[in-house]
């Protein structure tokens, strides 16, 4: 009876089918996560080849392998940063690194004093990295997303793909800390490698009118990166991820 009454029941139901929702796929990395693609943005050269001069450094750079420093305040370790990451892109830029280091501000007045200070940076630590400030606005390039209560971002790329990222707050940035930084980029660069293939970008097509003054931005700029074709990166799998 038992059996005759399932047989039933099965045939006023009719077939049941499940369906099964298909996952998500993961979201896509944006701002300074790993994984994400580093936009082009405008910064204002303070110190090196073309000072008070509006430029995209990451067009610049293009498939290379670079650091990427941002600060919102100098003090001694900030310094030993940049130090330490400008003599690393100087004895590895036959491999290709390269970077640029970004301040932000918290306002017109320390903005307006900015430049002079990082004049002085430059002079007494004998760097060539390029010290720079945003065009967009004064707390940097929107597209980022740089957390607020961060003091020292340091990003490492290649191909404008984020490998590794390191946050520090204040008094977060030790000696330990800038060496294994030096380490990554140093691996990174050995790893990418030079791209002779890849054609350089003319600087004209990098470049904003220039000002008078550092603290007077362009109104509208657009980024024109010329196109890169047959290039091939190798990332290292040992970096991605990384976050002192």
């Amino acid at each position: 009876m038992l059996r005759l009454s399932l047989i039933i029941s099965a045939c006023l139901l009719g077939p049941v089918s499940v369906q099964l929702d298909d996952p998500k796929p993961p979201p896509k990395p944006t701002g300074c996560e790993v994984g994400a693609e580093v936009p082009a943005f405008y910064v204002r050269e303070i110190t090196g080849n073309r000072p008070n001069l509006a430029i995209c450094l990451v067009c610049k750079n293009g498939d290379r392998p670079a650091v990427l420093i941002s600060a919102r305040k100098i003090d001694s370790q900030v310094e030993r940063l940049l130090e330490a990451v400008d003599r690393t892109i100087d004895s590895h830029r036959a491999e290709g690194l390269r970077g640029f280091a970004i301040f932000l501000s918290a306002g017109a007045n320390e903005l307006k004093d900015l430049p002079a200070r990082l004049m002085t940076l430059a002079h007494d630590r004998n760097l060539s990295l390029p010290l720079t400030i945003p065009v967009e606005s004064s707390t940097g390039p929107a597209s980022l997303k740089l957390p607020e209560d961060v003091q020292t971002t340091v990003l490492l790329y290649v191909d404008k793909k984020i490998i590794s990222r390191a946050h520090f707050k204040t008094g977060e940035l030790t000696d330990p800390k800038i060496t294994a930084l030096v380490e990554q980029a140093k691996i990174m660069a050995k790893t990418a490698g030079p791209s002779p293939k890849s054609p350089r970008i003319s600087d004209s097509k990098l470049e904003a009118e220039p000002r008078s003054s550092p603290s007077v931005y362009p109104a509208r700029i657009t980024c024109r990166s010329a196109s890169r074709q047959n290039t091939r990166r190798t990332s290292d799998t040992s970096l991605a991820g990384c976050v002192l």
